[in-house]
């Protein structure tokens, strides 16, 4: 069985680590980016990840402006996007509502 293709948009080192940690030893296949134009680059490239795990607090980084990129890509706008951010803001709970439904 093949494992799941995960794509990481952060650019924090320490949650990079965990997340590489965790999901690695798990046998996820991993692909990292730290900005959103590599981001961008490589969903242009592979669109076929199962699912993205995107940065809702990394420098340089606008996380709303990118799901919407994402959304409106008729080869990305199937895979699942999972925000990580720990605090709440209105603009994270309007693309969890308008962009990620």
């Amino acid at each position: 069985m093949a494992s799941a293709a995960i794509l990481i948009i952060d650019n924090s080192q320490v949650n990079l680590s965990t997340l590489r940690t965790l999901l690695g030893r798990n046998g996820y296949e991993l692909t990292v980016t730290e900005d959103a134009g590599t981001a961008t680059d490589v969903l242009t490239a592979d669109p076929t990840f199962d699912v993205i795990l995107l940065s809702m607090a990394a420098r340089g980084i606008d996380a709303v402006a990118l799901c919407r990129q994402i959304r409106t890509n008729l080869l990305t706008s199937g895979i699942p996007i999972i925000l990580i951010g720990a605090y709440h803001s209105d603009a994270a709970e309007t693309v969890s509502y308008t962009h990620l439904t």
